[in-house]
């Protein structure tokens, strides 16, 4: 089991890292790890031994709590002491009864996605810890009934946001108590926030019950068989995969004599987008479809709201036909239609977008078995007027619509190590690649 990494130590290897000049910018809540990761950064940047790097920073203020606009203010005074930029960004808004801190992390990431737009910065850098780590395996863990699965890989070092933004992690390695000592030595105080001692939240239980010794080995071995998994998983993908309109997805049979892991989490990838799905079916799961692919038989199964035909030639995956429902797209907006496209409506009137109703349709190939054909043409997506009386591109107005594959969670949070895998998903379905890391 390696060691802990001193912090200041891990940060300095990360902006060494760093391709230079970058701007980063820092979230910081006033607690003990995110205060040590901008202090510690600031200390580093301050020394001259990384010129190119500057930094600025932002508190979100979730509006949860009656002091929490005073702690970001004195937030603020503590990166004007530093003489760094700070912004606090306010979750404003009714807050959900159920799934509470799943929103707050979502409202999180996307205002300070928002001012990373605005400031023209690349990389946010967070105070994740190797005790955040360990807690994050534990509860995946505790959801899964197989240990070796590779969500179990916990947190990545880097993860794009959105397409345009990394989130950087370099503490992962590091321990909170290391940090808070630092932080001691240059008599610098943290914030404590409550909501870290509730028990009502699942991260706090398993923080007072944790066994670290078992799940920090299981991390690192994990998140390295991620990245070799996806590597396999994509080169499967460019010698075996054809697309098609829907977009469905054609393997070839040669693909089932690739290895089982391999084509697994190909499978799995593709079901995730091809479902507009923000995650790929659980292991078990696709077991079933290995079991299916393997038995020799022609046939059809469903899985994550796809549906897949097993011929002689191949693998034909696509989504089904269920539970594909209307959507209103107002006026100049764009909304994400069934998780699998973005509709932008450029037109002045209100559009619906909804399956395809009007039979076969020329983007489907003729090639394909006519039950195919029949099937993706009832998937794509189609244009009609507000009232659903008409369909829009035959009505008198101009409407001007664009359509654009959305890549499932992929376009949402896409760990590095993943990225070989969502790569060659976006260039089969003719998505361009993703951002390179900035290390």
């Amino acid at each position: 089991m390696p060691a802990a990494l001193p912090p200041r130590q891990a940060l300095s290897d990360f902006l060494t890292a760093l391709r230079k000049p970058r701007r980063l910018l820092v979230a910081i809540s006033g607690g003990s790890d995110s205060t040590g990761l901008l202090f510690l950064l600031h200390d580093l940047v301050a020394s001259g031994t990384f010129p190119g790097i500057t930094l600025l920073a932002a508190t979100v203020d979730h509006q949860l709590r009656p002091e929490a606009r005073a702690e970001a203010e004195s937030v603020g005074r503590f990166c004007a002491g530093l003489s760094i930029a700070h912004q606090i960004l306010s979750w404003d808004g009714a807050k959900p009864a159920r799934g509470l801190p799943a929103a707050a992390r979502e409202a999180r990431y996307r205002l300070l996605s928002e001012m990373a737009k605005a400031e023209g910065v690349d990389v946010l850098v967070t105070g994740h810890t190797l005790d955040d780590q360990r807690e994050t395996v534990a509860m995946r863990k505790a959801r899964s009934a197989l240990p070796d699965s590779i969500g179990l890989a916990g947190m990545s070092g880097m993860t794009l946001y959105e397409r345009h933004l990394w989130i950087a992690r370099p503490l992962l390695g590091s321990l909170r108590s290391d940090i808070r000592e630092q932080l001691r030595q240059a008599h610098v105080g943290w914030i404590e926030d409550p909501s870290n001692q509730d028990g009502r939240y699942e991260r706090v239980r398993v923080r007072s019950s944790l066994m670290a010794a078992t799940t920090e080995e299981g991390a690192d071995r994990l998140d390295e068989r991620r990245s070799e998994s996806a590597q396999s998983a994509a080169a499967l993908i460019s010698a075996h995969a054809t697309v098609h309109a829907g977009p469905s997805v054609f393997f070839s049979a040669r693909a089932l004599r690739e290895p089982d892991d391999s084509l697994r989490r190909a499978i799995g990838g593709l079901l995730m987008v091809l479902g507009g799905q923000t995650y790929p079916p659980a292991r078990e799961r696709l077991d079933r479809v290995m079991d299916f692919l393997h038995s020799g038989r022609s046939g059809r199964t469903t899985i994550g709201r796809c549906l897949l035909v097993w011929r002689p030639e191949g693998l034909y995956i696509t989504r089904e036909k269920r539970d594909i429902l209307p959507l209103l797209v107002p006026a100049r907006q764009a909304v994400v239609w069934d998780g699998r496209f973005i509709i932008r409506n450029r037109s002045s009137k209100d559009v619906t977008v909804r399956a395809n109703q009007q039979g076969v349709t020329e983007p489907v190939a003729s090639s394909l078995p006519k039950t195919i054909i029949k099937h993706i043409s009832g998937i794509l997506p189609e244009v009609i007027g507000s009232d659903d009386t008409e369909n829009a591109n035959k009505s008198g107005e101009q409407v001007r619509v664009d359509c654009e594959i959305v890549l499932g969670g992929y376009d949402r949070f896409l760990p590095d190590a993943d990225r070989p895998l969502a790569d060659a998903i976006a260039v089969l379905l003719g998505r361009p690649r993703y951002l390179t890391p900035p290390v």
